[in-house]
């Protein structure tokens, strides 16, 4: 059974989000684990009278807390009833990208799913900031970020965005392989560069792997340069929204936010989509625990 965190604040991005992703496994038996953090509002002053007042404010947040979850669990499975999905749900006075990161450890999550942004951040930019504290926190397990659209569709390709300069592990591409089997669809690898060196040594190795371990033809025929993503983004690469999910390596060297404001795509194309960051496992390692499962790829 597969276990998927969702953290949550209760709007609507976080609500799309988890209906995103029970569209995505809707064959496969899941365990929901919804999440959400409060700060209990607790009165101190010296002025103020310590009778029985007191308890019912400190309670207010860990109560509301308890309740938006178990009427988001409630609107989640009257909009989409299905038996094979169950749901939990942690409600804790924590910071949130903490909590993430430690469910998601003790309960061998193999996904996070969350809104691109939450319901009091700016439409301005791609990522919402509590989105970016949670890739930054958690880095070893894949995390899913969905855009707010209603009943977005599922996605027909997943598009891997790379500069190639780094290697991917097998491991590393198994959420990319799960999803592409789940949904039945094709794979398109794009390694963006500088126009003089789009096929360095490096960059030409690492691609060549990655087309091995997603069976996908021709190792060099989707280099392009950043000048042609750019140009080519909106109609080649990227079009109506929910049409592709972008699926982002993780940089270990670098922040988040650099990884995101050096994409070379415009913020309006990629705030559309949803995107999947794959993890950063520092060993890199082809063992036999790793199922050696592949899918055939179309460009």
């Amino acid at each position: 059974m597969k276990q998927v965190l969702i953290p949550t604040d209760f709007s609507l991005p976080a609500q799309e989000a988890l209906q995103y992703v029970r569209r995505i496994f809707w064959e496969e038996a899941c365990t929901f684990t919804l999440v959400n953090t409060y700060t209990p509002s607790i009165p101190n002053s010296r002025f103020m009278s310590r009778g029985n007042t007191i308890q019912p404010l400190q309670n207010a947040g860990p109560e509301a807390s308890k309740r938006g979850l178990e009427q988001a669990i409630a609107n989640s499975y009257e909009a989409l009833p299905n038996p094979k999905h169950v749901f939990k749900y942690f409600s804790s006075y924590n910071l949130l990208a903490q909590e993430v990161a430690d469910l998601a450890a003790s309960l061998g999550v193999d996904l996070i799913v969350l809104g691109s942004r939450g319901a009091g951040e700016q439409e301005s930019g791609i990522l919402g900031s509590n989105t970016i504290r949670i890739l930054n926190r958690v880095r070893f397990c894949p995390v899913l970020s969905v855009p707010v659209y209603h009943n977005l569709e599922l996605p027909q390709k997943i598009v891997l965005l790379t500069d190639g300069m780094r290697p991917v592990s097998r491991k590393e591409l198994s959420p990319l392989v799960t999803l592409a089997t789940f949904l039945d669809i094709p794979v398109s690898l794009f390694c963006t560069g500088n126009a003089q060196d789009s096929l360095c040594e490096v960059r030409s190795l690492n691609m060549k792997c990655l087309k091995e371990q997603l069976c996908l033809p021709d190792p060099y025929g989707n280099v392009l340069p950043v000048d042609r993503v750019i140009e080519e983004g909106q109609s080649v690469i990227f079009s109506t929204a929910g049409e592709h999910l972008l699926c982002l390596p993780r940089d270990p060297y670098a922040p988040l936010e650099k990884t995101v404001g050096l994409l070379p795509l415009p913020d309006n194309a990629v705030s559309r989509l949803p995107i999947i960051f794959l993890p950063h496992l520092p060993e890199y390692s082809n063992s036999s625990q790793v199922r050696d499962t592949y899918m055939i790829g179309r460009v």
